[in-house]
């Protein structure tokens, strides 16, 4: 009797370290591509833009180093434009946006933030360096061209206006699908691509301290709208899963200011402008006559 109780203790414990192993392997697996992801979402997104005609190249610097731009000057302008573009793009993505802003009489600026396209930098940080970019653009623009400036950000581009500190001091503020809070951003995109996925983004989040020395605290646009008293008009595409309508609707209800929302039906996380020009058109150029002083 008792040589078949050891038996099974011997197999209890083998089993038992069996499961533990595999526990392990399991745990260091999940590690592994977890990191191996957070590498690839921080990776730079380096990219060749040629001018386009009638365009002027603009370098500047901000604290992340220099960054490229252009510069298309209207003939007596009344204000200009900056453009930001979203995260692993460029200003190249922003030429629509620019040719509008040269067809409502402004100056239209567009720049490559830390990081990405032409710019120095090795590490994307999700708004939270590149807000220095967008600031040191805004400077730039007040400090040579001396006209009212209004601020449309794509996505990331829109996160790091917002992230701005101080708050940007801008006649307005058009940010396209941006996300009220990293946690939030990251879960979604989780979750687009296996259901329930997004309970792991606290593997992905973690990683902002050790590899970025920053917290999920300071990448949330939604606290930081609270201290924005610039107009802001937040544009959204209904079927965007990236940015929900829930979310648009958070980070809206957190600016303190005038605000208001356009929403392009049945759009996803794309180009706004691409997917419905006419709308994008004349909604950001109403908020832009409104906005320019008179």
């Amino acid at each position: 009797m008792a040589l078949t109780s050891n038996r099974n203790v011997r197999r209890y414990l083998r089993y038992l370290k069996l499961a533990l192993g595999l526990a392990l392997v399991g745990i260091g697996t999940v590690a592994t591509l977890s990191y191996l992801a957070g590498s690839a979402l921080i990776a730079p997104a380096p990219a060749t833009t040629p001018r386009p005609p009638g365009f002027e190249d603009v370098s500047f610097r901000s604290e992340n180093g220099e960054l490229r731009g252009w510069l298309l000057r209207a003939n007596t302008p009344r204000g200009t434009v900056i453009t930001v573009h979203g995260v692993r793009s460029n200003r190249a993505t922003m030429l629509g946006r620019m040719d509008l802003s040269s067809r409502l009489g402004l100056n239209a600026f567009a720049f490559d933030l830390q990081a990405h396209g032409e710019s120095d930098g090795s590490r994307i940080t999700f708004g939270y360096r590149e807000r220095l970019d967008v600031q040191a653009a805004v400077r730039l623009v007040r400090n040579r061209l001396e006209t009212p400036i209004f601020v449309i950000g794509v996505s990331l581009g829109g996160a790091a206006a917002v992230l701005a500190d101080p708050p940007l001091e801008v006649s307005g503020l058009i940010l396209e699908a941006v996300f009220p809070d990293i946690e939030t951003a990251v879960g979604n995109r989780l979750d687009i691509r296996f259901p329930y996925a997004s309970l792991a983004t606290p593997l992905l989040t973690w990683q902002l301290g050790p590899r970025l020395g920053i917290s999920a605290g300071d990448l949330s646009p939604m606290r930081s709208a609270g201290f924005v008293s610039t107009p802001v008009l937040i544009l959204n595409g209904t079927a965007d899963r990236h940015t929900t309508v829930r979310d648009a609707d958070r980070l809206l209800g957190a600016f303190q200011g005038e605000k208001n929302v356009a929403w392009f039906e049945g759009a996803s996380h794309v180009d706004l402008y691409s997917y419905d020009n006419v709308l994008y058109e004349a909604t950001v150029s109403e908020f832009i006559r409104k906005h320019l002083p008179k």
